[in-house]
């Protein structure tokens, strides 16, 4: 933005995302496009605190003294997203979640599929999950331990797609090509799989 208008002497019209809180000069919003660090095989890799507010990216998990029905996550992407989740034990998906997020626990495919329980955000910002959120996966996929929550196990109308697109037990690349790693925004209403142009930060807060 530029006063009450945008200059394309800045950058192109129609391209979204967010500039470093540090601007030397005069940087637009982009995407990520980050590069996927080689080395790491899991994006719930390390506890709390391993990293700290410089890291580039951080694959850590909810602290071990948080309770899991105190607990809410916030996700924001750089699609303009930001859902609000609340853990329950007595849902089989939120529960899923929390063994993953907070226990370090996989889930396989067909573990958590199509369960009864619905686990739904509360919409903060965006447009709400195109499907019920009834099916959960935290496992590994082409080396790196990946998460999904969709309506089937499966890609489509994603909410959380972390790490490599996932299919049941393998990957469909009807969908998206192999060893590819990112994130998915927040809001999928077709078969976006995990890519390097979209943005994720997760947050916690015990009430």
């Amino acid at each position: 933005m530029c006063s009450a208008g945008f200059s394309t002497s800045y950058g192109p019209a129609n391209r979204f995302g967010v500039d470093a809180l540090y601007d030397t000069h005069c940087n637009t919003p982009r995407p990520t496009n980050a590069t996927w660090p080689a080395n790491e095989t899991d994006v719930l890799r390390y506890s709390f605190g391993y990293c700290n507010s410089y890291s580039k990216y951080y694959f850590g998990r909810i602290p071990s003294w948080a309770h899991e029905d105190l607990t809410e996550m916030l996700a924001i992407d750089t699609e303009g997203n930001e859902y609000l989740w609340q853990f329950r034990s007595d849902n089989q998906v939120a529960h899923a979640a929390w063994l993953a997020f907070h226990d370090h626990v996989t889930t396989k495919a067909g573990g958590v599929v199509n369960s009864q329980d619905g686990w739904e955000p509360k919409v903060l910002k965006g447009k709400s999950p195109k499907t019920k959120q009834d099916s959960f996966m935290y496992r590994e996929q082409n080396g790196v331990k990946s998460i999904l929550m969709d309506d089937d196990n499966c890609d489509c109308y994603t909410t959380l797609n972390i790490g490599h697109g996932m299919c049941n037990s393998g990957h469909d690349t009807s969908y998206g090509p192999a060893n590819q790693f990112g994130v998915d925004a927040l809001y999928n209403p077709h078969c976006n799989v995990p890519r390097s142009q979209v943005g994720l930060t997760l947050y916690f807060r015990v009430k």
